[in-house]
């Protein structure tokens, strides 16, 4: 494995390596990671009702079908859910979704992503 702090790359990872225990089932197909790219941006999610807000990163290397985590980097409020996507080459869309009734107002946090290349 090569890490490269500076660039926010890792190399040469399986799949099967990294998440595997023992031998996968029968008739599992193991993709091989090309690349995990790293972006982090502060994004500000206007008053959320009962409903969903999207925003975007910018994640040179992105491809669509690559496999996205997202995280924020501080606490979010309860009953807030979120995924994330490569919406568009090099472009990172979350979604987040307020489940309740009542409006919710997350302020300005940092997200961080990770996007798994596959070859």
């Amino acid at each position: 494995m090569i890490i490269d702090p500076g660039r926010g790359v890792i190399d040469s990872l399986r799949v099967a390596n990294a998440l595997a225990v023992g031998a996968p089932p029968a008739g599992t197909k193991l993709a091989k990671i090309k690349s995990i790219l790293v972006a982090s941006a502060a994004l500000n999610f206007a008053s959320i009702t009962a409903d969903t807000a999207d925003l975007t990163i910018s994640v040179p290397g992105a491809s669509l079908g690559d496999v996205v985590l997202a995280d924020p980097t501080t606490n979010i409020v309860a009953d807030i859910v979120w995924s994330a996507w490569v919406s568009a080459a090099d472009v990172v869309s979350i979604r987040v979704a307020n489940p309740t009734a009542v409006a919710v107002d997350l302020a300005s946090q940092t997200w961080k992503v990770l996007v798994f290349c596959l070859q």
